[in-house]
């Protein structure tokens, strides 16, 4: 076997090599109880607990039974972390479309069609609730106070500009108009609130593709009001309603960085 400089053999470095990479990926997991499953592994299959001893040519034939269920395993635990992601927007998406499936089935029974100022009281109700949503996401008081200002009124004037756009786009036009619309107003106000540390380009980035995304979505949900088979299906308009908003809140709470505190103590 060739010798290095010191007189380790080759494949003893090599070995070394591989079992530092080898530490270092575990250190990247989350918990400690983690990393001592994969060190308990290590030692199973006959390779050393520590990085620091090297590995010697019997034990590279031990690596296809080691890096197999490592590399499953650590595919297992970047899915968890992935889908722990997706949980707050599924969440908001949820309870917006029941809460839209409820006004729908006010809007059916109650509410005479064209009736403006229900639908005004409407869209300023829905932006309340969407500024719920934003600022307890944001985790932090100021957020919170400045969304439940600001949207309340961004949805008051949306709503009366829904009229209008009906007249000249027809109703299902204008309905697609505003959606998008809201999308670009909550990323700009959200960009606001939480005193955001990234770009305002970033923001208006997430609003264009929370608008456009929700829109697709909302365009493809449509149905509900001009297929009369899905029309007095509310089970399936929660499901319908929550495709929709879906879209929008992912790309307005994906990877957004902490909101921003006033003073000495974090709200």
């Amino acid at each position: 076997m060739a010798k290095n400089s010191d007189g380790r053999g080759r494949g003893d470095e090599e070995g070394r090599i591989r079992a530092q990479w080898f530490w270092q990926e575990i250190n990247h997991l989350e918990t400690p109880s983690q990393q001592g499953s994969f060190s308990r592994r290590r030692v199973l299959a006959g390779m050393p607990a520590t990085p620091y001893t090297g590995l010697t040519p019997a034990h590279r034939t031990t690596n296809r039974r080691l890096y197999y269920p490592y590399t499953r395993t650590f595919m297992i635990d970047r899915t968890r972390a992935f889908l722990r992601k997706l949980r707050p927007s599924l969440a908001a998406a949820g309870v917006l479309g029941l809460l839209s499936t409820l006004g729908d089935w006010i809007w059916a029974r109650f509410i005479p069609d064209g009736a403006v100022l229900p639908g005004v009281i409407h869209g300023v109700l829905v932006f309340l609730i969407l500024a719920l949503i934003l600022g307890l996401a944001a985790k932090a008081r100021t957020a919170l106070r400045r969304l439940l200002v600001s949207l309340p009124i961004a949805g008051l004037l949306l709503a009366a500009a829904f009229y209008p756009l009906a007249h000249v786009l027809g109703y299902l036009g204008a309905l697609v108009a505003t959606w998008i619309t809201m999308w670009l107003t909550l990323a700009l106000l959200q960009h606001w609130a939480r005193q955001d540390t990234e770009a305002v380009q970033r923001a208006l980035l997430r609003g264009l593709l929370a608008g456009v995304a929700s829109g697709l979505a909302f365009w493809a949900i449509s149905g509900i009001w001009t297929n009369p088979a899905l029309h007095d299906s509310y089970p399936l308009r929660i499901v319908y309603w929550t495709f929709a908003f879906f879209p929008g809140f992912l790309a307005l709470l994906w990877g957004q960085p902490a909101a921003r505190t006033t003073g000495k103590k974090k709200e």
